[in-house]
């Protein structure tokens, strides 16, 4: 039986991208811009889907989201980029002005009122959210209770000043929500701010990364960490290749002389990138660093156990361990270890010691 229903506000109760679109056109009325036609709003969609992409990649910090996506677009369409630090302040503000409603969305909240225990949840700004909130009445529904604030911290582990300024307008946002509502729950923390940052107001923190056993950042409560998460295959065949034999698809690894090699049985369907060929990758078998050969495949890797000589059919490869931290893995991929813990695919079989 169901009897507590979280809603997400923006694209579940509320329809963000009818607010997206509207702050945007206000705002080329409000900037002197000229107009702003759909097809532009679509360029702009593309844009800003690709930025948060990059962020997500670890390219970009969220500031140079917030403002370069805007700042390419004018450029797209061939106005003036200058503005677009003004711009994107204007467009946090301008989001919560328009309400649309998704479907029956705000019938369905009115209709299981006294019935279920109702709250609103969202990742979006204060003061967009509550704004929006106030604007659609939603917050009238005394069946919706709002029992904490929120927010995240992108680039705690990366600018500590932006962070800093962040946790000071985050503290002001709960004293004025305090004001008014009781705020149980205060969550701003993830892995990197739990380990450096004081936020008075943290009664709960998010940690992500630091639950496998790694920092996100220097600090002296790194060295406490223990890594959490290991993987390991096994070697299915072992054998001698001539000098000259071409290895895996394309035959992009040639031998240079008789080596000894062994398949592995993971690829890129488990998660092991294909961008970890002809990047120094290597595997451990027998206690041997043995390095990746070629092309990464769908369902196996061709690694050199020359230095290896007992390896045989059946033996186990230390993919990532002990030996090989997510970190080598990551640096050699070019991507985070964010990434590689979350890339492992559903069909390697999971253990857990406890």
């Amino acid at each position: 039986m169901i009897t507590t229903i979280l809603w997400d506000v923006d694209a579940t109760l509320l329809d963000f991208l009818a607010a997206e679109k509207a702050a945007i056109k206000k705002l080329f009325q409000e900037f002197d811009l000229g107009e702003c036609t759909d097809e532009m709003i679509g360029r702009y969609s593309k844009i800003n889907r690709s930025y948060w992409e990059r962020l997500e990649c670890g390219e970009l910090t969220k500031p140079e989201v917030l403002v370069g996506r805007f700042r390419e677009f004018f450029e797209t369409v061939g106005l003036c980029s200058d503005v677009a630090e003004a711009f994107n302040e204007r467009y946090q503000l301008c989001l919560g002005d328009t309400i649309v409603f998704r479907d029956d969305s705000y019938e369905i909240v009115k209709s299981l009122r006294g019935r279920v225990k109702q709250y609103v949840v969202s990742n979006g700004t204060v003061v967009a959210q509550e704004k929006k909130l106030r604007l659609s009445r939603l917050g009238e529904l005394d069946s919706l209770h709002p029992e904490g604030l929120g927010a995240h911290l992108p680039c705690a582990d990366e600018d500590r000043e932006i962070t800093l300024r962040q946790i000071a307008l985050f503290e002001r946002m709960a004293a004025r929500i305090r004001e008014k509502l009781p705020l149980k729950y205060c969550h701003l923390a993830n892995s990197a701010a739990s380990l450096d940052y004081e936020i008075p107001s943290n009664n709960m923190c998010r940690p992500g990364l630091v639950l496998y056993g790694f920092s996100p950042i220097d600090s002296p409560w790194a060295s406490q960490l223990r890594p959490a998460m290991a993987l390991f295959s096994r070697l299915t065949v072992v054998r001698t290749l001539p000098e000259g034999h071409g290895i895996s698809y394309g035959g992009t690894y040639v031998t240079d002389h008789p080596t000894r090699v062994a398949t592995v049985g993971i690829g890129y369907a488990d998660g092991y990138l294909r961008s970890l060929a002809h990047k120094g990758a290597r595997v451990m078998v027998d206690g041997v660093s043995c390095p990746l050969l070629g092309r990464v495949t769908m369902d196996q890797i061709i690694v050199d156990v020359s230095r290896a000589p007992h390896a045989e059919p059946g033996m186990t490869a230390e993919i990532m361990g002990p030996h090989i931290p997510v970190t080598e893995l990551a640096e050699k991929a070019g991507t985070i270890s964010w990434e590689i813990f979350t890339g492992i695919g559903p069909r390697v079989p999971r253990h857990y010691n406890y």
